[in-house]
Protein backbone atom coordinates (compact mmCIF):
# COMPACT_ATOMS: atom_id res chain seq x y z
CA UNK A 1 0.00 0.00 0.00
CA UNK A 2 1.76 3.20 -0.88
CA UNK A 3 0.48 6.50 0.90
CA UNK A 4 1.37 9.77 1.53
CA UNK A 5 0.73 12.58 4.01
CA UNK A 6 0.75 16.00 5.30
CA UNK A 7 0.22 17.06 8.22
CA UNK A 8 0.71 20.95 10.29
CA UNK A 9 0.33 19.69 13.79
CA UNK A 10 -3.37 20.16 13.54
CA UNK A 11 -4.82 18.31 10.81
CA UNK A 12 -3.67 15.19 8.93
CA UNK A 13 -3.94 14.74 4.67
CA UNK A 14 -3.61 11.27 3.62
CA UNK A 15 -3.34 10.10 0.22
CA UNK A 16 -3.38 6.32 -0.85
CA UNK A 17 -1.61 6.63 -4.47
CA UNK A 18 -3.40 2.68 -5.33
CA UNK A 19 -7.20 4.44 -6.07
CA UNK A 20 -6.71 7.89 -4.89
CA UNK A 21 -8.81 7.47 -1.34
CA UNK A 22 -7.93 10.20 0.91
CA UNK A 23 -8.58 11.01 4.42
CA UNK A 24 -8.90 14.24 6.53
CA UNK A 25 -8.71 14.26 10.75
CA UNK A 26 -8.41 16.91 12.79
CA UNK A 27 -5.50 16.20 15.55
CA UNK A 28 -6.43 18.42 17.71
CA UNK A 29 -10.54 16.84 18.38
CA UNK A 30 -9.57 13.72 17.18
CA UNK A 31 -5.75 13.05 18.28
CA UNK A 32 -6.33 8.94 17.70
CA UNK A 33 -7.50 9.72 14.04
CA UNK A 34 -10.87 7.74 14.28
CA UNK A 35 -13.10 10.54 11.85
CA UNK A 36 -12.37 10.69 8.66
CA UNK A 37 -13.25 14.41 7.63
CA UNK A 38 -12.97 14.04 4.10
CA UNK A 39 -15.82 11.99 3.18
CA UNK A 40 -17.89 14.93 4.99
CA UNK A 41 -19.04 18.01 2.55
CA UNK A 42 -18.92 20.40 5.16
CA UNK A 43 -14.76 19.74 4.74
CA UNK A 44 -14.55 19.93 1.10
CA UNK A 45 -12.39 22.99 0.86
CA UNK A 46 -10.10 21.53 3.21
CA UNK A 47 -9.39 18.45 1.39
CA UNK A 48 -8.84 20.45 -1.93
CA UNK A 49 -6.70 22.59 0.28
CA UNK A 50 -4.43 19.67 1.43
CA UNK A 51 -4.61 17.97 -1.97
CA UNK A 52 -3.45 20.62 -3.83
CA UNK A 53 -0.54 21.41 -0.83
CA UNK A 54 0.72 17.68 -2.00
CA UNK A 55 0.43 18.61 -5.22
CA UNK A 56 2.74 21.25 -4.89
CA UNK A 57 4.96 18.82 -2.62
CA UNK A 58 5.16 16.08 -5.29
CA UNK A 59 6.32 19.34 -8.24
CA UNK A 60 9.00 20.22 -5.63
CA UNK A 61 10.22 17.08 -5.19
CA UNK A 62 10.02 16.59 -9.23
CA UNK A 63 8.14 12.99 -8.96
CA UNK A 64 6.82 13.45 -12.41
CA UNK A 65 3.76 12.92 -14.33
CA UNK A 66 3.22 8.95 -12.22
CA UNK A 67 2.29 11.66 -9.30
CA UNK A 68 1.06 14.36 -10.58
CA UNK A 69 0.05 15.39 -14.34
CA UNK A 70 -1.54 18.84 -14.96
CA UNK A 71 -1.74 20.04 -11.01
CA UNK A 72 -4.17 16.55 -10.14
CA UNK A 73 -2.54 13.80 -8.09
CA UNK A 74 -2.49 10.26 -10.04
CA UNK A 75 -3.96 7.06 -9.49
CA UNK A 76 -1.62 4.06 -9.54
CA UNK A 77 -4.49 2.88 -12.17
CA UNK A 78 -3.79 5.94 -14.12
CA UNK A 79 -0.55 5.25 -14.28
CA UNK A 80 1.14 1.68 -14.06
CA UNK A 81 2.42 -0.30 -16.89
CA UNK A 82 -0.15 -1.96 -18.51
CA UNK A 83 2.48 -4.31 -19.84
CA UNK A 84 3.55 -5.16 -16.48
CA UNK A 85 0.56 -4.48 -13.88
CA UNK A 86 3.06 -3.37 -11.43
CA UNK A 87 3.22 0.89 -9.99
CA UNK A 88 5.49 3.22 -10.92
CA UNK A 89 8.61 2.51 -8.91
CA UNK A 90 8.68 -0.80 -11.02
CA UNK A 91 10.32 -0.47 -14.68
CA UNK A 92 8.15 -1.04 -17.40
CA UNK A 93 8.76 -3.44 -19.61
CA UNK A 94 6.94 -5.33 -22.84
CA UNK A 95 6.83 -8.62 -22.04
CA UNK A 96 7.80 -10.19 -25.18
CA UNK A 97 11.43 -8.47 -25.23
CA UNK A 98 12.05 -8.04 -21.59
CA UNK A 99 14.88 -5.90 -22.46
CA UNK A 100 13.48 -2.53 -24.10
CA UNK A 101 11.26 -0.65 -21.60
CA UNK A 102 8.32 1.00 -22.49
CA UNK A 103 6.15 4.07 -22.11
CA UNK A 104 3.84 3.91 -19.36
CA UNK A 105 0.40 4.24 -21.06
Amino acid sequence: MNWNALTDGHTKYVYFFEAGDELLFDLDSDPHETVNLATDDAHAVDVETWRARLVAQFEEEARGEVWVLNGTLQTMASSYCSKTKFGPNYPCYDASNPTTECATD
